[in-house]
């Protein structure tokens, strides 16, 4: 399966059609699918909001290297809440927050 440059191999999917109260967003556009825990833990995952994109980089690839968040006030705490994990969570995948100087963190 390849989604733009990720590429994944020897993974089973699913493909099945979405009832019309899963997909349905009103005046917005349909969500189309749902991309699965299978690929987003292969990858490094980057959600940029403001431009509504959602990147895939190779985990051997990534290497983290300043703010999570384009406001540097917000921590890690902060950050795994909004996401709905605990902070060990984003600690495990990005080991460098734990001795980053994050506020709330």
């Amino acid at each position: 399966m390849r989604v733009g440059d990720a590429e994944m191999t020897d993974q089973p999917f699913a493909v099945l059609p979405l009832p019309r109260y899963l997909t349905d967003r009103g005046n917005r556009r349909p969500i189309a699918g749902f991309i699965g825990y299978e690929l987003l833990t292969r990858f490094a995952v980057r959600l940029d909001y403001d431009v509504g994109t959602l990147t895939l980089r190779p985990e051997r690839d990534f290497c983290y290297k300043g703010a999570m968040l384009a406001n540097p006030d917000i921590g890690v705490t902060q950050i795994a809440h909004r996401l709905g994990v605990s902070p060990a969570t984003l600690y495990r995948y990005i080991p460098a927050a734990r001795s980053a100087n994050m506020p709330g963190g």
